[in-house]
């Protein structure tokens, strides 16, 4: 559990946070919300492919053994 979500379950506190730890949680949200934002994309490219990584992967590894015997 991150401090951002420890402040969000607590509250408030009854003395305010210094104006750099405001400003380290709020950094930390956005980051959270940014690291969403990337997997969620990740996901959607995943998707679009039809290949799971795993499947791409192999698939990548099959080529290039394909190409080795060639030789």
């Amino acid at each position: 559990m991150a401090l951002p979500d420890i402040v969000d379950v607590l509250g408030p506190r009854p003395y305010p946070f210094k104006k750099s730890v405001m400003e380290y949680l709020e950094e930390l949200r956005e980051r959270e919300v940014d690291v969403a934002e990337e997997d969620k994309e990740d996901v959607n490219v995943d998707e679009d492919s039809g290949m799971s990584t795993d499947e791409e992967q192999d698939s990548e590894t099959n080529a290039s053994t394909d190409k080795s015997e060639e030789i």
